[in-house]
């Protein structure tokens, strides 16, 4: 292990080809765009962009260009589409790194500078048919695009939107997108080779979907899906007992000392806090050693906790933050928020350890890029 603080974050790669076979059975032959900006949605975008491209997929799609160019530094040479905004200065950079960037409007068009005979730069324009985000609001807005990229020799390698809803059973505002969004493309009058529109939760739904021959799939991919049952969670937090020890009847716990014992009690630190992405809204809830559950006590801290304990344990005893008996699906509704802001809040001090049939096979911790002399 190349790490020092016992705590991280394991990836089972053996799930996510799972999850991605779950996915494949549900778009047929249609072309998987993986997103893994956000570093991956927290499990670590470089080890997950290799994993995905291993298992046959072909496209990438990240936030930012700053995301792109660092997969491109780390050795990633699959196409990437940025999703989010670039400033249009910064175009030829993303072609040279053969980086597809998104044309959010026909403003962001006009600014672009004229490519050379040579050049490669593609875009996939963006489609507003409801986020109000990004993106163009009608067909006269996108034949105006076309053409102004084509008069600058920039290559119109795709057209999407966005669904604001998919995640609602009931599908009628998702439905209205949809058929906004089919209108345009047709009335485009354009072969588009990317068209896509279907997020995570509207390609496990298997929303009807004429005109596409792509899917963005994120969520679904790392196991998060309230449609498919048959999806897992592939990420797992632990930490390790780092100080254990007997509190007095009366004492109290950490900052503001907001909790006190009622009887003695024994208490155990773990390294990890909110600097590390395990929020102070996490006072209270239940970790477990084992098959026991142990409440936090007092504050979480910026890089500790602790934990109320059934009995004395030894120093170094694994406990389990996020995995078997503490469903990510848990975590967040009892912090009031979605499974995937907790684990995109896991920062870069936390080391994600990457296994497939029970081995240990790769393990990133940016913390610890350079050698250590001994």
């Amino acid at each position: 292990m190349n790490f020092y603080r016992d705590t991280f974050a394991e990836v089972d790669l053996d799930l996510l080809e799972h999850n991605l076979k779950c996915i494949q059975d549900k778009i047929k032959d249609k072309k998987m765009i993986a997103v893994i900006k956000a570093n991956g949605y927290g499990h670590g975008a470089l080890e997950i962009a290799k994993e995905v491209l291993r298992l046959g997929c072909k496209t990438l799609a990240v936030s930012s260009l700053d995301e792109a160019l660092t997969l491109r530094s780390q050795g990633i040479t699959a196409d990437i589409l940025v999703l989010g905004y670039t400033r249009p200065m910064d175009a030829s950079l993303a072609m040279y790194h053969n980086i597809t960037l998104t044309a959010p409007s026909v403003e962001w068009c006009s600014r672009l500078e004229r490519m050379m005979p040579e050049d490669k730069l593609k875009v996939h324009i963006k489609v507003d048919t409801g986020m109000n985000r990004l993106g163009m609001r009608c067909v006269e807005e996108v034949v105006e695009a076309i053409h102004i990229l084509r008069e600058k020799r920039i290559c119109v390698d795709g057209i999407f939107t966005h669904y604001a809803c998919s995640d609602q059973v009931e599908g009628t505002f998702t439905l209205k997108q949809y058929q906004e969004f089919a209108s345009i493309v047709k009335g485009s009058n354009y072969t588009f080779p990317y068209i896509h529109a279907s997020n995570s939760d509207a390609t496990m739904r298997e929303v009807k979907e004429d005109i596409t021959n792509a899917v963005r799939v994120g969520l679904v991919m790392y196991g998060i899906s309230d449609f498919d049952e048959d999806v897992r969670p592939i990420l797992s937090l632990y930490t390790r007992l780092t100080h254990v020890h007997k509190m007095e009847e009366g004492e109290g716990v950490g900052y503001s000392q907001t909790y006190h014992s009622d009887t003695p009690e024994w208490i155990g630190t773990v390294p990890i806090g909110y600097a590390d992405g395990w929020v102070r809204a996490n006072q209270g809830r239940v970790c477990y050693i084992e098959d026991t559950a142990c409440e936090f006590v007092g504050r979480i801290c910026m890089d500790q906790a602790m934990i109320r304990l059934d009995r004395e344990y030894p120093v170094d005893t694994l406990v389990e933050l996020i995995g078997p008996h503490c469903p990510l699906k848990r975590v967040s509704d009892e912090l009031g928020t979605i499974s995937y802001e907790v684990v995109c809040l896991l920062t870069d001090r936390v080391p994600r350890v990457y296994r497939r049939g029970g081995k240990v096979v790769g393990i990133e911790n940016p913390r610890m890029r350079y050698t250590i002399p001994r």
